[in-house]
């Protein structure tokens, strides 16, 4: 009875536990080089199209900063400007000089406005130009609607803080990231298996199925690890889970979290016992107690013997001379430590003596040219230092180079209390650009303001501002104030 349940036992074995290396391999091979032509289908013009996110570089925004400014005045501008030449010296006017008035404001506006409007068409040419058609076309329309709706100073802002969707075979802008690291996370599985494989067919080991399904299963468990990798790092970055700005290198990333996948998990629950559970550190505790106890007797055990007196012979004539060179050097001892005492005690005294005398003194005066002012009744804080630094966001690479050069020495500092409304000023530090010092502050809470006009070698005059609020006490007299560019609107 035994033989034919064992007969029937081992062909249900064989087929579903013993299945040759050569044959998953094939398998293997087969479903990569499908899943393969399904990526490259899916990035086809068949498919979804592939967009990566760039942005303008400062000779771009210089570009269209010089072809929307090349000689002209707002068409608002002229026509506030026009006929002005007319206003106080004619006392009568023909009966159709309104009507001619009005026909040729309009012109003028006209004429001023499709000027521009051929600016910002040559502006949209440079930019096609520059990425040959690339850009997302309904990207492209909002680009060009913006250039004829703002103002200069606006466009400026918009075009240096906008993030290009340009044309990619690579999904790695929006929501398609997620899809691409799924399709890069199964080739780093299939190929991790398929590298398996090939070690256990040069040792001619067949697989086992119970391995096979531990390997298999990294194709379901594997991409979902990956979107949550994707998704912090999109959230810690940019706070964002949606509008993600990826790269090649989140590619490389999603194949490697693949192919090792099984290493990247053990890792994790690694990881996870050490945080969650601590069994190792409470481990290593208990193995050091249960080794500390048992070593703790020992050495009781071992010391009553020396502590014994051995050689008892002749116990008056030890004891005597014992007793006498123990006794003397006693006295002695307790001499020099109450001297020692009463040394230290002295110059306690003489200290405390010398500070209770230091509160009964006077304060002193200091002169500063006409004003006295005395150490112990003020509590204000003689210099404050305000550090200025530059803020680099809305400025170009030549405008960050020059104004560091011109520095900060032209620059109005002043202090404002917030609880008053007292204004203090302050002094440029000697042979230093960018630290300025307020003399004599009261600790509080104060507003630190900064405006600055610089002029440029090309006549630009470029407006810096900056604004803190900070608290100044004697542990923290300074701080550091950032200046931007602002324009005016007009």
């Amino acid at each position: 009875m035994t033989s034919p349940s064992q007969g029937h036992s081992k062909p249900d074995t064989k087929n579903t536990a013993n299945r040759s290396a050569k044959e998953w391999f094939s398998v293997l091979v087969t479903v990569l080089l499908l899943w393969t032509g399904l990526y490259i289908y899916a990035h086809t013009d068949g498919g979804v199209l592939g967009f990566e996110q760039t942005s303008f570089t400062a000779s771009e925004l210089r570009q269209i900063n010089n072809i929307l400014s090349e000689n002209t005045v707002t068409y608002e501008e002229q026509a506030n400007n026009t006929d002005a030449y007319n206003d106080g010296f004619l006392d009568e006017y023909s009966e159709d000089y309104e009507e001619h008035k009005q026909q040729s404001t309009q012109k003028k506006q006209k004429t001023a406005k499709a000027e521009y409007e051929l600016r910002v068409s040559k502006v949209m040419v440079f930019i096609n130009s520059q990425y040959g058609n690339d850009i997302d076309p309904a990207q492209l329309v909002n680009i060009e609607r913006y250039l004829k709706t703002f103002s200069r100073s606006q466009i400026n802002e918009y075009l240096s803080g906008t993030k290009l969707w340009v044309r990619s075979y690579f999904w790695l802008a929006g929501p398609m990231v997620y899809a691409e690291v799924v399709f890069w996370v199964i080739f780093g599985v299939l190929c991790g298996m398929l590298f398996m494989l090939g070690k256990c067919i040069r040792k001619q080991n067949d697989l086992c199925t119970r391995d096979m399904l531990y390997q298999l299963a990294k194709l379901f468990y594997a991409p979902f690890f990956a979107v949550l990798v994707v998704i912090a790092y999109s959230y810690f970055k940019d706070r964002s889970t949606l509008n993600i700005d990826g790269s090649e290198g989140l590619i490389i990333i999603a194949f490697v979290i693949g192919f090792y996948s099984g290493t990247v998990m053990e890792i994790l629950d690694r990881v996870k016992y050490i945080l969650f559970n601590g069994g190792t550190a409470n481990g290593n505790t208990m193995q050091q107690q249960t080794y500390a106890q048992p070593a703790a007797p020992q050495p009781q055990a071992y010391t009553p013997p020396p502590t014994a007196p051995t050689p008892p012979p002749a116990k008056a004539t030890q004891e005597a001379p014992k007793t006498e060179p123990q006794e003397a050097p006693e006295p002695e001892a307790e001499e020099q430590a109450v001297e020692e005492l009463e040394a230290e005690h002295i110059e306690t005294d003489e200290e405390d003596d010398y500070f209770d005398n230091i509160g009964n003194t006077p304060p002193q005066t200091v002169v500063k040219g006409d004003k006295e002012e005395r150490k112990g009744d003020s509590n204000e804080i003689e210099e404050v230092a305000i550090d200025l630094k530059l803020d680099f966001s809305a400025l170009f690479d030549e405008e960050k180079e020059e104004l560091q050069k011109l520095g900060f020495s032209k620059a109005i500092v002043t202090l404002h209390n917030v609880n008053g409304r007292d204004i203090i000023p302050t002094q440029k530090l000697n042979e230093d650009m960018t630290t300025f010092i307020a003399h004599n502050v009261k600790p509080g809470i104060y507003i630190a303001r900064a405006t600055l006009s610089q002029r440029m070698r090309d006549n630009q005059i470029i407006n810096l501002f900056g604004e803190k609020t900070a608290y100044i006490t004697e542990d923290k007299p300074g701080m550091e104030l950032y200046v931007k560019k602002y324009e005016a609107l007009s």
